[in-house]
């Protein structure tokens, strides 16, 4: 059994080794690793959240001189070799080497002295575009336009690097503020992206290969492609279906296909087609050109979408 303390996410108290819940609220409880030293000199400081796949993410930080830097830890809450960790690490192996301002800077990641999964990203501060869309149920045509540029922008560099996100949706794209202007965004999480054998980094074997790329279909109904759906070949043209579904749900603030259950999604992924988007307000008044678009990328057969990011991009542009 691992010696240290657990604590309450929620600030409940701190436990025993041996207990598992909050006696409180009922949550989970994370160890304590405050004061932890991971990778090259990095403090965990505090607790932020409780990522997926039974992982836990800290900030942390480090002295470089009179400097103080600041990063975002994610460590597996698992063995090395259970399914989430290899997801972790597989997500970080494809983000290293893709310097782009559009999507989650990873500084290193590899196994702690207690043999756990980790990585070490930029600390981003703001939101997830889901948390926006749950405060504000849609955005302004406007607004809609500069979020998906920005992830057309990323998926172009990651299609062009030989890697397919698969898993693009509100959850997994990253707003922060800057003044006036429109958000930065930025893609986050690519823990089932899939590359080349050539383009996939050579650390940690059990990085080169996709998790989960044999075996139940991976990525979230709502937003999944018909080939994805069908365990297909995939190619970037599914990561635009999915940026498609999210252009549709932040003009509209619904999402185009809504089935009683993941078998009912799946149909109508693969066979109904989705209703013209409407504004909020239930009339037409979306620009002609990105409710255009938005029906473009979601066309059922690849060939009928963009062919590219950028087309996609410069689509929403005219």
């Amino acid at each position: 059994m691992d010696e240290r303390p657990r604590f309450c996410p929620s600030g409940h108290g701190v436990y025993a080794p041996e207990a598992d819940l909050c006696v409180d609220c009922g949550a989970p409880l994370v160890l304590d690793r405050r004061g932890e030293v991971i990778g090259d000199g990095w403090s965990i400081d505090r607790l932020i959240g409780l990522g997926g796949m039974r992982s836990s993410v800290w900030q942390a930080s480090r002295s470089e001189g009179d400097e103080v830097e600041v990063a975002a830890v994610k460590i597996a809450e698992c063995d090395l070799e259970a399914p989430e960790a290899r997801r972790l690490i597989h997500s970080a192996a494809m983000v290293e080497g893709l310097h782009h301002p559009n999507i989650v800077r990873v500084y290193s990641y590899g196994e702690t002295e207690d043999n756990e999964a980790f990585m070490v990203m930029e600390f981003l501060k703001g939101r997830t575009l889901l948390q926006l869309l749950e405060q504000r149920g849609s955005l302004s045509p406007g607004q809609a336009v500069h979020v998906v540029s920005e992830v057309l922008v990323a998926l172009q560099a990651m299609h062009e690097a030989g890697i397919i996100h698969r898993d693009i949706k509100p959850a997994n794209i990253h707003l922060t503020s800057r003044g006036g202007s429109p958000w930065e965004v930025r893609l986050i999480d690519l823990g089932i992206a899939k590359a080349t054998r050539e383009r996939a980094p050579d650390r940690l074997d059990f990085a080169r290969e996709s998790p989960g790329s044999q075996g139940p279909i991976i990525g979230t109904p709502e937003y999944m492609a018909p080939e994805q759906v069908l365990g297909a070949a995939l190619d970037g043209r599914a990561d635009l279906y999915a940026t498609g579904i999210v252009l549709y749900r932040l003009v509209t603030g619904e999402l185009p296909f809504q089935g009683r259950d993941r078998a009912d999604l799946y149909e109508q992924q693969l066979r109904k087609r989705p209703p013209p988007p409407r504004a909020p307000d239930g009339s037409s008044g979306l620009p002609v050109g990105v409710a255009t678009a938005v029906l473009t990328a979601l066309a059922k057969q690849p060939i009928d979408r963009f062919q590219s990011a950028e087309s996609f991009r410069l689509a929403l542009e005219e």
